[in-house]
C-alpha cells in the first residue's frame, strides 16, 4: 500500500460523539471520496460536523456507523504506522 496513489473511501459515515445513550451524532449516511493528491475545500455553518468529520476520518475519532476505506482496505484493519503513511491532517 505504501508508495501508491490511493483514495480515501467513506461510505454510510455516522459521525459524532460518546456511546450508548450518550451518544451524540453529529451527522448521518455521509459518503465520499478523497483522492490522493487532490485538494479539497469543506466548508459549512458552525457546529454541522466539519471538524468531527475530519477527526473521524483522520481515526483521531472513532465513527459511530459507516465505514473508512484507504487503498480500499478498511482503516480499522490498518496498522497505526500504516495508517498514517497515507493520513495526514493539520486542524487549525
Amino acid at each position: 500500500m505504501s508508495g501508491q496513489v490511493c483514495s480515501l473511501y467513506f461510505r454510510d459515515l455516522t459521525i459524532g460523539y460518546g456511546k450508548g445513550r450518550s451518544r451524540r451524532e453529529v451527522s448521518r449516511s455521509l459518503s465520499g471520496n478523497l483522492c490522493a493528491g487532490s485538494l479539497v475545500a469543506l466548508f459549512g455553518n458552525n457546529g454541522r460536523g466539519k471538524s468531527t468529520l475530519l477527526r473521524t476520518l483522520a481515526g483521531l475519532l472513532p465513527s459511530l456507523e459507516g465505514e473508512v476505506l484507504i487503498c480500499g482496505v478498511a482503516a480499522s484493519q490498518l496498522s497505526r504506522a500504516e495508517f498514517s503513511k497515507n493520513v495526514a491532517v493539520v486542524l487549525t
